[in-house]
């Protein structure tokens, strides 16, 4: 697996692209329709569980969870009335620039709860590349279910502890200071 990226985690997730088989661009090109809305909703599930994280009860959870659902209808709407990209060029511009003003909003959200994020992303990485199974021969590879979804192997591990660990610790340095 070699370095593509100027940017060390956008190499990491390459390498767990490569590892589990999911496409890799060697150049600038538009990402496809399909493509597009599974990874928006992959990401909207992880926007889901930020939002209950975020909440104390099932009341509060709901209320937020309609209004981000609001939030998305009016995103359409918006959206809708803008003309559609014919180039690939403009269609790569314009995903571009809505994935880093996604990218800015998410580095956004870890400046607003103070935790430095790539140890965070580290921890998240070893995890997803512990769902790899090994071989006999020490070769790593991945496995799937019948409708495409990553299996887990039997050395894959959570990594909500090592999370809290890297909370804790961050926690506790800002003590200090």
């Amino acid at each position: 697996m070699t370095s593509t990226f100027t940017n060390k985690l956008q190499n990491h997730v390459k390498d767990f692209h490569e590892a589990f088989n999911h496409p890799v661009s060697q150049s600038p090109k538009p990402m496809n329709l399909e493509r597009a809305i599974n990874r928006s909703i992959w990401t909207g599930e992880e926007i889901v569980e930020f939002i209950h994280a975020s909440c104390t009860n099932i009341g509060e959870f709901e209320q937020a969870y309609n209004d981000f659902m609001q939030g998305l209808s009016n995103a359409f709407d918006k959206s809708s009335k803008e003309e559609f990209i014919q180039d690939d060029v403009e269609r790569v511009v314009a995903q571009a620039d809505a994935l880093t003003d996604t990218d800015y909003f998410v580095k956004g959200s870890f400046v607003e709860i103070g935790v430095e994020a790539e140890p965070v992303f580290n921890i998240v990485q070893e995890a997803n590349m512990s769902k790899l199974f090994t071989a006999e021969d020490g070769t790593k590879y991945a496995q799937y279910r019948d409708d495409g979804k990553i299996l887990k192997s039997p050395d894959f591990w959570t990594p909500e502890d090592k999370i809290k660990e890297e909370i804790q610790r961050q926690i506790n340095n800002s003590l200090i200071k």
